[in-house]
């Protein structure tokens, strides 16, 4: 029997869901409510409140990181990729399976004339670098970490010696590109690879970004009661990182919840603080940024896209 394309993605999504819906129940099962309600009660909201805003300033990270990559054929001014990056996380969260990205590019190509092929391409080689920069940052973690898994050593090996491979592969590619014109305005972007002065700066931005991101986690995670060591605290970050990499719920509903509870029942957290983190951590990382895309472009987003000028 022949599956279509849409029957073999619904196929997936619904693997997807099925696989996080089992995670839920193996996150819940076992919570004490009285407990849970106790440390949600006790916790202190001026730190998660001060996350939420320092969000925007990971966001911000996001939106440099796309000007760098832009370079100056197609200067879109930084507050205005700023606008769009709120958007698109927006859209990510109201949308399935992270049609945000695609929401940045049609803005993009609407609004600023950037060719969806050079646009994409540049999405592609920022989530490339996005992965580089959190090898850059776990690679320490069993240095940091007293008695990790023996599996995770190896997600950290598998994880950098692939990005590696596609660095490779990509400068490569991107010289063969370059002769086919109808490939010329992808190649253009994705030849960021072989400028060393745009490539290590967007890396140093989008490793800021991660940092930022390790702030919050520590941020919430006092909050709540739980103390994180610096290397706790990036396993945290990258647990769910993990978790939240195949697009399966919109908004990652229950997905980024069981990858930080993972990494803390790692660290020996009782699942009552762990739960209370990772609502506490989704919720300002979700609630926030979908009022200020509603702010910023309501209309792109209540029309899931279709409305792009």
């Amino acid at each position: 029997m022949h599956l279509s394309r849409t029957h073999l993605r619904w196929i997936l999504r619904v693997v997807a869901i099925s696989v996080v819906a089992a995670g839920v129940v193996w996150m819940v099962r076992g919570i004490d409510l009285d407990a849970f309600g106790r440390v949600l009660s006790s916790a202190r909201w001026w730190p998660i409140a001060v996350a939420a805003v320092i969000n925007f300033g990971l966001i911000a990270c996001k939106a440099v990181a796309w000007r760098l990559l832009l370079g100056p054929a197609y200067p879109v001014p930084l507050r205005r990729l700023f606008d769009y990056t709120v958007t698109s996380c927006a859209a990510s969260v109201i949308l399935p399976l992270r049609a945000g990205e695609l929401v940045r590019l049609w803005l993009l190509r609407d609004r600023d004339g950037v060719p969806i092929a050079h646009a994409a391409a540049v999405a592609m080689i920022e989530k490339l670098l996005d992965i580089v920069s959190m090898v850059i940052l776990v690679v320490p973690l069993p240095w940091l970490v007293e008695d990790l898994p023996s599996s995770l050593g190896r997600w950290i090996t598998v994880l950098a010696t692939g990005v590696l491979c596609v660095l490779v592969v990509l400068g490569l590619v991107a010289t063969r590109l370059a002769r086919a014109s109808f490939a010329a305005r992808f190649a253009d972007a994705i030849n960021v690879v072989r400028r060393p002065r745009v490539f290590a700066a967007t890396l140093a931005v989008l490793l800021a970004s991660w940092l930022i991101d390790l702030v919050m986690i520590s941020l919430v995670a006092w909050a709540v009661g739980i103390e994180l060591s610096i290397g706790a605290g990036i396993l945290v970050l990258f647990s769910v990182n993990l978790a939240i990499a195949v697009p399966s719920t919109p908004g990652q509903l229950g997905t980024l919840e069981v990858g930080a509870v993972i990494g803390l029942h790692v660290l020996g957290v009782s699942g009552e603080k762990s739960l209370a983190f990772a609502l506490a951590y989704h919720v300002l990382q979700v609630v926030p940024v979908v009022l200020v895309g509603l702010a910023l472009n309501a209309r792109v987003l209540v029309s899931g896209g279709r409305e792009r000028s």
